[in-house]
């Protein structure tokens, strides 16, 4: 089994899910996975525990991470609020609870005398959370066995 993040296979069945459409006489390509049912799953699912330390990568640089959080809650989507803990780049330490990014909404969130002052920044949303030490790459580097194409287990066996 090639390992994947949480968030990699939420994208991949976002992406491969839409609405069945049953016709008895003829064929009818179908998504992978029904859309309201994703959408049912997706309002339950947590893919990561609160409390649970993220690494925060840039998009398509999964090597060294710009940033280390804490999951702090889910406030509209399976993306968490994440307080962060440290920034990788400058060595900057944040106190707990002090520093909050919102990737979906590329906000920051700075706590400061008991106010919360938001800040936008279009480069948060390019931001992306990988589990540590997992990283298979692209989805789309392997093949679909749904649709007759033969499945590469892994990439060092191409």
């Amino acid at each position: 089994k090639v390992p994947y993040s949480r968030i990699d296979v939420i994208d991949y069945m976002i992406e491969h899910s839409g609405e069945y459409i049953y016709n008895g006489e003829s064929f009818h390509r179908q998504p992978r996975f029904d859309s309201e049912l994703l959408q049912e799953f997706l309002n339950v699912l947590a893919p990561f525990a609160i409390n649970e330390k993220v690494y925060l990568y840039e998009k398509g640089k999964h090597n060294i991470p710009l940033f280390v959080g804490k999951v702090v809650s889910y406030p509209d989507s399976y993306i968490p609020m994440i307080s962060l803990l440290k920034d990788e780049k400058n060595g900057k330490e944040y106190r707990d609870g002090s520093v909050f990014l919102h990737i979906r909404s590329s906000s920051l969130y700075l706590k400061k005398e008991g106010k919360t002052e938001q800040k936008k920044f279009p480069w948060i949303k390019d931001l992306v959370i990988y589990d540590k030490k997992v990283d298979a790459g692209d989805l789309k580097d392997y093949s679909d066995p749904i649709f007759g194409e033969e499945r590469v287990l892994h990439k060092r066996f191409r």
